[in-house]
């Protein structure tokens, strides 16, 4: 009985994960956080924008993607 309210409330958990997500940025320099001015930007594009990015060299697996 424990081992299925366990499953249950991981269940519920992950539901709920999926339909609400966010990140927090946590490192000290907000790395990965965007200014208000990028905001802006991007919310006033028109029109998609694609990036192309050319790398060469060994990059971490990071990187890679």
């Amino acid at each position: 009985m424990r081992f299925a309210a366990l499953i249950g409330v991981l269940l519920v958990l992950n539901f709920v994960a999926q339909r609400f997500f966010f990140r927090l940025d946590l490192t000290e320099e907000k790395r990965y956080t965007m200014s208000p001015a990028t905001k802006k930007l991007l919310t006033d594009l028109k029109q998609p924008v694609t990036v192309t990015v050319y790398l060469t060299g060994d990059f971490p697996p990071a990187f890679r993607r």
